[in-house]
């Protein structure tokens, strides 16, 4: 049987709510800077670009995503990211998920499944899954 996990959730409006104007000012103009960072490189995926235009893309983002990460770690804090055994919550944004597989509302099981309870899915709820519901992580 998978072994049950329930790490806690990250509410990043309750989190920004205690922010002072300038260090949501901070980290929203990395946040935009990352997002736009991800559109140039989502365009170069698909677009028939210069190499020159790739690259700037990928060096955008990892810059961006650096930045985006210093910003918050600095203003919000890593005591707020973890919890007290160190392990990172899940941002409150994909809902909830299964508490063996690790299932959202945004990555279903295979075949799909609905919640048989509160972060328990219908396919790890059923006893012929156990098998099914090991996730091997790497």
């Amino acid at each position: 049987m998978a072994e049950d996990f329930r790490p806690g959730t990250f509410d990043g409006a309750a989190a920004w709510a205690t922010l002072a104007p300038d260090q949501q000012a901070a980290i929203g103009a990395r946040a935009l800077e990352y997002v736009v960072a991800c559109e140039v490189q989502n365009f170069t995926a698909i677009a028939n670009v210069p190499l020159a235009w790739a690259r700037a893309g990928e060096a955008s983002i990892d810059a961006a995503q650096a930045e985006l990460e210093a910003c918050v770690d600095t203003h919000v804090g890593q005591e707020r990211m973890y919890d007290t055994a160190g392990r990172p919550l899940v941002p409150s944004v994909v809902g909830m998920f299964c508490r063996r597989c690790g299932c959202s509302q945004y990555d279903a099981c295979d075949g799909g499944c609905d919640w048989a309870e509160p972060y328990l899915c219908t396919t790890c709820a059923d006893p012929k899954a156990d098998d099914a519901s090991e996730v091997a992580i790497s």
